[in-house]
């Protein structure tokens, strides 16, 4: 094996990689995201899907906009559940309508974030190939409020990603007809629940994403779920861990997926992504996946740059 390069290959997963021969059962219809506090947390894709949108704020721009090669950078501001959140907008120089991709960054605290996470990485290639890319920080990130920790984790970073894609599309430089997500680990699991929930996402690059099904990820990440009001233990409730669980709850999809998994992850199981996209391919979405032979969770590493590179194209590809 040659340590210096990247080597990755398509596993031979069943259902990894799947053309669907007949129409999958029809989705929900998701009219939109509320931005207004309900009350009562959302703890099911179901009630996700469910969300109605109430009048919602503009984005509002936080200082001025930084000139980037071919697009222009702006921090912004809006409200998701009633909290001021935050996110970066990277907006193509071009004229015109331009497609639509949400990049959604893994884990991080209050102490350690950098504005737009290790999904800025991701988002700046696809910006110099004229995509409009939005960025959410999530809450308690970034200068947003903090979590009122009601939700999971996952789940409130999902709410406040939906809430700037709702208002991306309405931007009249947005194609809403092409809209798409990158992501990597726990931003990777925000994506997932993003395709259970809303049907106007054509495609989707997924790198070493995080547990789709609740009861495993709470065994490594319990403080996703910990101090959250009406949530137990799977042991307690497993019910609820499964109606939480995008991976249970895909509906039917119509779209392109990737996902690319080191196999020297010292985070996220390799398991995790041969799981996912067997659940994506039974849900009717085309799935491809590859696994990166030698390479850790950490995206910056020389054994990635090759399969970015690949997934930046996927998306343009597929968008």
């Amino acid at each position: 094996t040659d340590r210096g390069r990247p080597q990755h290959h398509a596993a031979a997963v069943a259902g990894a990689r799947v053309v669907p021969n007949a129409p999958t059962r029809a989705r929900p219809v998701v009219k939109a995201i509320i931005h207004a506090q309900t009350g009562a947390p959302v703890l099911s894709i179901a009630a996700l899907r469910g969300l109605q949108l109430s009048p919602s704020e503009p984005l509002v721009p936080i200082g001025p906009p930084i000139a980037g090669p071919g697009y222009t950078s702006q921090r912004v501001a809006y409200r998701s559940q009633g909290l001021r959140v935050t996110a970066t907008v990277l907006r193509p120089d071009s004229r015109g309508r331009h497609r639509l991709v949400i990049a959604l960054h893994g884990y991080s605290s209050p102490a350690t974030y950098a504005n737009g996470g290790d999904a800025m990485s991701l988002a700046i290639p696809l910006a110099g190939h004229g995509v409009l890319v939005g960025i959410p920080d999530y809450r308690g990130l970034g200068g947003g409020d903090p979590d009122p920790r009601t939700e999971p984790l996952p789940i409130a970073s999902a709410i406040d990603s939906l809430n700037l894609l709702e208002l991306l599309l309405a931007d009249r430089e947005v194609d809403p007809a092409h809209v798409g997500l990158i992501a990597h680990s726990m931003g990777g699991n925000v994506a997932e629940v993003m395709l259970a929930s809303h049907p106007g996402i054509r495609t989707a690059v997924l790198y070493a994403p995080s547990e789709s099904q609740y009861s495993v990820l709470y065994l490594r990440r319990p403080s996703y779920f910990r101090g959250r009001p009406g949530i137990g233990t799977p042991e307690q409730d497993p019910a609820l861990f499964a109606a939480m669980s995008p991976g249970l709850n895909f509906g039917g999809l119509h779209c392109r997926i990737l996902l690319q998994q080191g196999t020297a992850d010292p985070v996220v199981p390799a398991g995790a992504s041969v799981i996912a996209a067997r659940e994506l391919s039974a849900a009717g979405a085309t799935v491809e996946l590859r696994m990166v032979h030698g390479a850790t969770h950490d995206l910056d590493s020389p054994v990635w740059a090759t399969p970015l590179a690949e997934g930046t194209s996927f998306l343009l590809q597929n968008l």
